[in-house]
């Protein structure tokens, strides 16, 4: 994993941006680089869960609901984090997928963009 400097950009006194922030980037991006979705399993809410794919469009009208349950999610999840081991990045992987996500508050559950652009090595 990367040395890199992953602290939160948020206030010190805003707990809940900060709790966001350390389960979906620093804590996600190593488990993921690790293939190791036990690192994650417990930030998950099984009852109810669902997701949405964005299918690399910022366009809400192209998202789709492709991960009916948490299983699904998890199986994609898995499967592509051990694709992404196998292949050769020029930078480590870590840091390139590491990206600050954009928070944005809402009454709903959170909303978090994240976009990561990796290069593979030549």
């Amino acid at each position: 994993m990367s040395s890199r400097n992953i602290q939160s950009p948020f206030p010190a006194d805003d707990a809940d941006r900060n709790q966001i922030w350390e389960m979906l980037v620093p804590r996600d991006i190593a488990a993921f680089v690790a293939a190791d979705w036990s690192m994650v399993q417990d930030d998950f809410k099984a009852d109810g869960f669902y997701a949405i794919d964005a299918c690399k469009s910022d366009d809400p009208d192209d998202w789709k609901m492709m991960f009916p349950d948490l299983a699904a999610y998890r199986d994609e999840w898995l499967r592509q984090a051990i694709v992404a081991q196998e292949i050769d990045y020029a930078e480590d992987l870590f840091d390139g997928v590491f990206v600050p996500p954009t928070f944005r508050k809402s009454i709903s559950p959170a909303i978090v963009h994240w976009c990561a652009n990796i290069s593979t090595a030549p």
